[in-house]
């Protein structure tokens, strides 16, 4: 019988005080095999998150217990800003095992991609700092195993940039034996383990792996933050490990949205066979930097760049199969039924953990036909898409700098427009309005052609330093006729509208906003 969440989130109560320092607060998430809650350290007044597992699930499974306990002894050894923090551990008295982490106050890159994908200066930032993360890992014979977008954490950190922190060792793979002989490796060979969407070919196949393992999946994680949407989308666990096993290249719907640039890199990353990828996390940062090098300085044409190479090839062995386990054409549905070790109809959950061996005897449940599914998983990435792609010609502000720079541009479009205009006095008044129009006007089909998610590049950071160097130009055009018209006739754009509620008091405001100004400059030039 299985615990269910309520009961794991009743063995730790809210108040509830561990160690002598740690208050329960609230649940924030929830493991496979326990509840995250986060909790005040009273003796340093600082957040932490405590992870947890109860004795029902720790008694029952040798195997979640073990991977509880390494993780704690993993994470405890890897010491690196990119990499979630370990700072202490224990057992309650009621036999809960758990451990207290830092807290991350942020966003899944799951969450943050979902609503908009990332420009690639953002993204080439976020990629470096996983890849520095697993690079530590690595070093430490410690392999990942289960990179996904809901084991990042992204922390705001100044305009379109994230602090990264990675998370969750529990399917980390021990290629240098821990001090600690009880922690030991819980995968029997030839078995699985991992999540389908984001697993490594020579993974899925329960072979060896290594760094270029955890790089895979650091190739689809770019992928997904440079579109929004997964590399591979599949409604079986059968689909999704297809795609990565066959020996086609993975069917990347919406590669056009990923900047040329970044593509070479991206396929390398994507390589099916290990051999012909980044070899490290090292090798890794040196070819982010290398790119982000060769785009400030204008030496790469982001329009022209070529595609890449291919993706790589992979022997169509797949448990046994017959043939090559096609992702695309027309032996699908022949590699789907040959690849019997998954139970038909199981169902890809983004927390989805892929262990062959406990898959092979759990019971499927189908609760809608494959075409219902499919349908809806269709529909939800064309909505994912469109929004990524809107998201490409209109960036909205996320932070409080960028929402200040909004109003700021708010504030300087109608100062520009006074200005501006105030110069062409002797024009008729459309010609006269469209010249004082022009500074956003030009911000904004600025940022249109450049189709970025870049908030360097957005409406509302060009609007605003457009619309300063217009009130500059106009001031350096003549300083006293400029003072001169705004204050002989500080309202003149406002002439259409007279008859509109609220024009006269609009007026009033314009005017004394001009004369003040103008007051300024003739005081200035005294």
């Amino acid at each position: 019988m299985e615990t269910t969440n309520d009961e794991r989130g009743r063995l730790l109560h809210r108040g509830q005080l561990l160690h002598g320092r740690y208050r329960i607060k609230d649940g924030i998430g929830e493991g496979a095999f326990g509840t995250i809650f986060r909790a005040v350290d009273e003796k340093k007044s600082r957040s932490v998150a405590v992870k947890t597992i109860p004795p029902r699930i720790r008694h029952r499974s040798s195997t979640a217990h073990g991977r509880f306990r390494r993780e704690m002894k993993v994470i405890g050894n890897l010491d690196h800003h990119n990499i979630i923090k370990l700072y202490d551990w224990g057992e309650t008295e009621n036999d809960i095992l758990f451990m207290i982490l830092e807290f991350i106050d942020g966003m899944t890159l799951h969450e943050v991609v979902e609503s908009n994908p990332m420009s690639l200066d953002c993204a080439i930032d976020t990629v470096r700092q996983i890849a520095l993360a697993i690079d530590v890992a690595h070093r430490h014979g410690v392999i990942h195993r289960d990179l996904k977008p809901t084991n990042v954490m992204l922390m705001a950190d100044g305009d379109d940039r994230y602090q990264v922190k990675v998370l969750d060792f529990g399917m980390a793979k021990l290629v240098t034996p821990l001090d600690d002989e009880s922690i030991m490796d819980l995968t029997s060979e030839g078995v699985a383990v991992g999540t389908p969407r984001y697993i490594a070919p020579e993974q899925a196949r329960g072979r060896d792996v290594g760094p270029m393992t955890d790089l895979y999946a650091v190739g689809l994680l770019m992928y997904e933050m440079l579109t929004g949407v997964r590399a591979v989308e599949a409604t079986s666990v059968t689909k999704a490990v297809a795609a990565h096993v066959s020996t086609d290249p993975l069917d990347l719907d919406e590669i056009d949205m990923v900047p040329a640039p970044a593509r070479p890199l991206l396929f390398q990353l994507l390589e099916k066979d290990p051999s012909r990828r980044l070899q490290s996390g090292t090798e890794l940062v040196e070819r982010l930097e290398e790119l982000d090098r060769r785009r400030t300085s204008d030496l790469l044409d982001m329009s022209s760049a070529e595609v890449g190479p291919a993706l790589g090839d992979v022997a169509g062995d797949f448990l046994g199969a017959g043939k090559t386990v096609s992702s695309s054409g027309g032996d699908r549905e022949a590699g789907d039924k040959k690849a019997t070790a998954f139970p038909p109809g199981v169902a890809v959950e983004e927390e989805l953990e892929l262990d062959y061996d406990r898959m092979g005897r759990q019971e499927a449940q189908r609760h809608e036909s494959d075409e219902e599914r499919l349908t809806d998983a269709q529909r939800q990435r064309r909505k994912t898409v469109a929004r990524a792609k809107r998201a490409r010609w209109f960036r909205p502000p996320r932070h409080a700098s960028e929402w200040g720079e909004a109003v700021i541009s708010l504030m300087l479009i109608p100062l520009a427009l006074m200005m501006v205009g105030a110069q062409a006095s002797g024009w008729d008044y459309v010609p006269r309005l469209a010249i004082g129009l022009a500074a956003p006007l030009v911000a904004f089909g600025w940022a249109l052609s450049r189709q970025t998610g870049d908030w360097a590049q957005s409406f509302g950071r060009r609007c605003w330093l457009c619309c300063l160097a217009a009130i500059v130009i106009a001031h350096l055009l003549g300083p006293t006729e400029l003072a001169t018209e705004l204050t002989s006739n500080p309202g003149w754009f406002l002439r259409p509208l007279e008859s509109f509620p609220g024009a006269e008091q609009m007026a009033t405001v314009v005017t004394w906003i001009s004369r003040h100004w103008a007051g300024v400059i003739f005081a200035i030039g005294r």
